[in-house]
């Protein structure tokens, strides 16, 4: 056979098959076609075409014949060598040709249609051996559920890999294959489950088979929760359809299983068992009452295998001594953990009650910060234990008794926070205490204890406080009322106070389960209190943004009020991580290490400590301004050994936001966008959060006005057209949205946070041209003053205050054009979508003055108004119910 290389171009016909752009002529010899793919190289662009041809809806559509052909094309990385040039390794070419032939279709048929897979998998390469692990998941959504079986056997060969790299990825696949053998295993009389894959061609990266299968798997019974947007998606791909009765699949399962085990037991590789935590929720699911029943067993190892863990966390306890509250926050969040899940809930109480025992030994500072998290995540068993009576009461009360009766001189101020505890007899004692410790308080007393419990970092002690105000508020109706409408200004500092911490609570960003209780509770409560005079009511008491300030005063607000309360307040170990590796890379570049800490000093030798403070005088400084309390959360960073893994560049172009597209997710890929493209002197800053800012909301938000700023002061004129370019793809959304519902907050949700942010971000920016301004404004008079008394010591002086200042003004000159990029009719009506009139009115009256000159119809040069304008404006005094304003406007119509 001859290829011919005048045409490799393909496209897609109208049904989803192949055109051919390249002519195969089976009579003609193969040896013709290896000298010219070996010197040429000339098949390469058309395993990349084939590549994006095959992301159709339907499989490409070939006849036998074509189907052998193109196999054998796809063949010839590893049945040929070949001579190719940079940047197109073999290994490459190789991956491309596994990426093509696990979308092949219905024309993989039989276990000899897998030999490219074979070939893969015993591949040198180890990229070529992940694309071929991750490809067989692929394969049979291709191809259908009839290759399980040939998949199911090739196992054996993932049980062998011994590379790390490949290793680790290789969990994904029987959590991936778990879920189509549900599609065609119906679980004890359940429905069967369905799977899809969600593409997005145009936007993400394809270099990888990992990059869509984690970002578009979907399985109804594994993923139910996570809603894909269809129209954020260029393909969905749907598997083939296939009756029950056609495959058997039991025996073949019980293999995947056991895959599982021994990834999951293979003590070589931390990484490998966090992999495979990641995906036990599918191999569950999945498996029936027989399968389970013989791997009844394993499972029970795994327990064990947990419970071990918490034997090993008792011992690392008892070997930190002094050092014990240095770690709190990370034990915490594993003990919390294991409490949670009921076959380690005796374990881990038990190892709690150690802990509170042992940290109260060591510092009764650190047990206050805990108090009220311990006790919020023993109050549901002690709810659940009138109607479903448990062993682990008596661990309860041990624990309580340890918090309340044996440090209650010293936690006395802790222990009024409490709520009453259920009437338990084995609670008599505790409860008696918790209110001794409460004595006879007013109800603006408790008001005041429950906005300081709302405005507790961990999420728990929020929902059982808001909990606890809900009862109130019921019981003490009346004087709630009273306290209401009282004329008195000091009754309604505290009920500004506690609707200021309500209405914080509804904007509640986290995803967990407690996060949305939360936030339904405090909507409750706040349709409890009623509807409140807001002249009454102090509003949100907020501070001026200063977006100017130096590098350490950036480095100390970003640890001081995000990255430490994200460490401390992260429900799990992932989140907690990605704080301790934000921390503990911008303490690096601070110049902090841990002998600033007192108790990693002291370990330390005179002479090596005497080197470091010569070193690291800036470290120290920034070092000294934090708290005791926060010092002991970040302690633990400075002795990490946490790395940031490389990241590939974006191949992302044009706005990321999409219609309807959730805030969580465009602020982050927004952030990470910017973030790769820094290159001011905060670049390594921002960096660092790359992975905090994807679990927590309040960090990014903090970081994008500085993103931004940086992008527009010290980035190309690409990227300052990329960030208008993002706002007006905001805004232009918001305005096409043309439903009266929609304008008058029926719904919104989402894209109205998106707005607020933008609109938040311009005022940061105009803020920050103002402040340089002014700034410019006092250096030049302040050196015009100078000069005039020391004229021959400013020509030594001006030139560096002089380069500095052309430096703002260029930068200053940036950020006007940006603000000014963006349209006013455009803000003006993007506010009106999400409510804000009076800002809505400011942007439009901006608008109109550069449109008419003056908005003052009296003024010496006013304009010609439009009646378009008018009415406009009249809507917006309508809804600002201003009437002197709608009849001034009433005599600016011409008709």
């Amino acid at each position: 056979m001859k290829v011919a290389t005048e045409s490799l171009s393909t496209e897609a016909d109208d049904n989803g098959g192949l055109k051919n752009g390249y002519a195969i002529n089976q009579e003609m010899e193969l040896e013709y076609l290896m000298p010219q793919v070996g010197a040429n190289f000339t098949f390469l662009p058309l395993l990349f075409s084939l590549r994006y041809t095959f992301y159709g809806e339907q499989a490409i559509q070939n006849t036998d014949d074509d189907a052998d052909l193109l196999h054998v094309v796809l063949k010839l990385p590893w049945t040929h060598s070949l001579m190719v040039a940079e940047p197109h390794h073999p290994w490459k070419t190789k991956c491309i040709s596994v990426q093509v032939a696990s979308k092949l279709g219905p024309s993989l048929k039989t276990e000899t249609d897998l030999k490219i897979l074979d070939f893969s998998f015993h591949d040198e390469v180890e990229e070529v051996r992940v694309e071929a692990v991750l490809s067989m998941p692929v394969i049979v959504l291709w191809s259908g559920l009839g290759l399980l079986m040939h998949i199911f056997r090739r196992l054996e060969l993932l049980g062998k890999e011994k590379n790390e790299k490949v290793k680790n990825i290789i969990p994904l696949t029987p959590g991936f294959l778990s879920c189509l053998y549900g599609s065609c295993n119906a679980v004890d009389g359940l429905s069967k489950s369905t799977s899809k894959l969600f593409l997005n061609i145009n936007n993400e990266k394809h270099s990888q088979t990992v990059d869509y299968l984690l970002q578009g798997f979907w399985c109804s019974k594994c993923d139910r929760s996570i809603a894909h947007n269809p129209e954020l998606y260029s393909q969905i791909i749907h598997q083939p359809d296939m009756q029950r009765t056609e495959i058997s699949l039991d025996c073949d399962f019980l293999h995947l299983q056991s895959l599982f085990f021994k990834l999951l037991y293979d003590e070589s590789s931390e990484e490998v068992q966090v992999a495979c935590v990641g995906v036990i929720r599918r191999i569950l699911i999945h498996g029936n009452t027989d399968v389970l029943l013989k791997t009844r067993s394993e499972w029970t190892k795994y327990t064990s295998l947990q419970q071990q863990a918490l034997k090993h966390i008792e011992m690392l306890i008892k070997m930190m001594g002094s050092h014990l509250s240095t770690y709190v926050p990370k034990l915490m969040v594993l003990l919390m953990h294991a409490i949670d899940k009921e076959p380690l809930q005796s374990e881990g109480l038990s190892i709690l009650h150690f802990f509170i025992e042992q940290l109260a030994k060591v510092s009764l500072s650190s047990t206050k910060h805990v108090i009220s998290q311990v006790f919020a995540a023993l109050i549901p068993f002690l709810e659940r234990e009138k109607e479903h009576p448990s062993n682990n009461l008596d661990k309860v009360v041990k624990i309580l008794k340890e918090l309340v009766l044996k440090n209650k001189v010293v936690l006395k101020e802790h222990i009024r926070e409490f709520p009453p505890l259920p009437s338990i007899p084995a609670l008599t004692e505790v409860n008696k205490a918790i209110q001794e410790a409460c004595g006879s308080m007013t109800l603006k007393d408790q008001l005041r204890d429950v906005v300081d419990g709302l405005n507790h970092e961990n999420l728990n002690v929020c929902y059982m406080v808001v909990c606890e105000l809900s009862k109130l508020l019921n019981l003490r109706r009346e004087e709630v009322t009273a306290l209401i409408t009282a004329e008195a200004h000091s009754d309604m500092d505290v009920l500004s106070s506690l609707i200021t911490s309500l209405l914080r609570g509804c904007a509640e960003e986290s995803r967990t389960a407690v996060g949305q209780r939360l936030k339904l509770v405090c909507a409750d409560c706040l349709g409890a209190l009623g509807a409140v005079d807001p002249a009454k009511v102090k509003g949100f008491t907020c501070q001026r943004f200063k977006i100017e300030c130096s590098d350490d005063d950036l480095i100390f607000e970003l640890i001081h009020k995000h990255l430490a309360r994200a460490f401390r307040a992260a429900p799990d170990t992932i989140i907690q991580d990605s704080a301790a590796l934000a921390i503990l890379e911008i303490l690096k570049i601070a110049g902090c290490e841990a002998s600033m800490d007192a108790s990693a000093a002291a370990s330390m030798s005179q002479k090596l400590k005497d080197k470091k403070s010569l070193d690291n005088r800036r470290g120290q400084k920034l070092w000294d301004r934090f708290s005791n309390y926060v010092k002991e959360i970040i302690a633990s960073c400075l002795t990490s050994r946490f790395q940031l893994p490389n990241v590939a560049d974006s191949a992302c172009t044009g706005p990321i936001y999409r219609p309807k597209m959730s805030f969580r997710r465009w602020i982050f890929n927004w952030i990470r966008k910017l973030a790769m493209h820094a290159t001011g002197s905060r670049a390594s800053i921002f960096n660092a959060c790359r992975g905090i800012v994807r679990h927590d909301m309040q960090t990014a938000i903090y970081l994008l006005p500085y993103l931004v700023l940086e992008a527009v002061c010290h980035g190309s004129e690409e990227a300052r057209h990329s960030i208008t370019e993002e706002i007006l793809s905001v805004l232009d959304a918001a305005v096409s949205e043309n439903s009266g519902a929609t304008v008058h907050g029926v719904s919104g949700g989402q894209s109205e946070v998106c707005i607020q942010a933008v609109f938040t971000l311009l005022d940061n920016l105009g803020q920050w041209v103002d402040d340089v301004e002014q700034e410019l404004a006092l250096s030049q008079s302040f050196q015009s003053s100078a000069s005039k008394q020391q004229s021959s010591k400013s020509k030594d002086q001006s030139p560096t205050s002089l380069i500095d200042q052309e430096q703002l003004l260029v930068q200053c000159k940036y950020v006007s054009e940006l603000l000014t990029a963006i349209p006013k009719v455009i803000l003006a009506r993007a506010s009106f979508r999400c409510q804000a009139y009076a800002r809505s009115l400011m942007y439009f009256e901006s608008h109109v003055r550069v449109q008419s000159g003056s908005f003052n119809p009296a003024a010496e040069r006013s304009g010609v108004f439009e009646d378009e304008d008018v009415s406009y404006l009249m809507e917006i005094y309508s809804w600002l119910d201003e009437p002197d304003g709608l009849s001034g406007l009433a005599c600016l119509r011409k008709s």
